[in-house]
């Protein structure tokens, strides 16, 4: 009975609510899914206007997505590659993957947001592996409504990590 809570709180946490029209996903055949890019310069908009600092990976690297990943809301871990190939320490992350619909992003873009502090990252690699689907993501009504989603898509995804780091013991 244990078990089967676990594996129905699992299962909520990486099943959308919403598809966006696709009935159904076999996200066992899509998670998890490991990328690596470089930073590049985003709209400069994450860490000002919505207390989200994110690196923003190179188009190549939301080009090799696999297609059957909707845009949406992901949780996993990562870590930043700098110069000479030195790396942090593996860390939580949160990332969207699609056009922003608050936005109105017209290209498809991945933004990787650390739940540890990083140093200024632009033009280093990040790997990291996309572990969990969490929502999708419609335009908000306000600034103000996005910014508490995302506060609120942080804690889950440090939960998430947490949750995964406990079972690994």
């Amino acid at each position: 009975s244990t078990r089967l809570l676990t594996f129905i709180r699992l299962m909520s946490t990486t099943v959308p609510a919403r598809t966006n029209g696709q009935s159904s996903i076999d996200w066992s055949r899509l998670l998890p899914y490991s990328f690596k890019g470089t930073v590049v310069h985003g709209f400069g908009r994450g860490g000002k206007q919505l207390d989200c600092p994110t690196a923003n990976l190179d188009e190549s690297t939301v080009a090799d997505l696999p297609s059957g990943l909707i845009e949406g809301v992901y949780w996993g871990t990562g870590r930043v590659i700098g110069e000479g190939g030195n790396s942090n320490e593996e860390a939580g992350i949160v990332m969207s993957i699609g056009f922003n619909p608050h936005f109105g992003n017209e290209k498809k873009t991945l933004e990787v947001h650390f739940l540890a502090k990083m140093d200024d990252f632009y033009g280093s690699q990040v790997e990291g592996t996309i572990k969990g689907f969490m929502r999708d993501m419609p335009p908000f009504k306000s600034m103000e409504a996005l910014v508490e989603q995302i506060r609120k898509d942080k804690e889950d995804a440090a939960r998430e990590v947490e949750k995964e780091r406990k079972n690994k013991m």
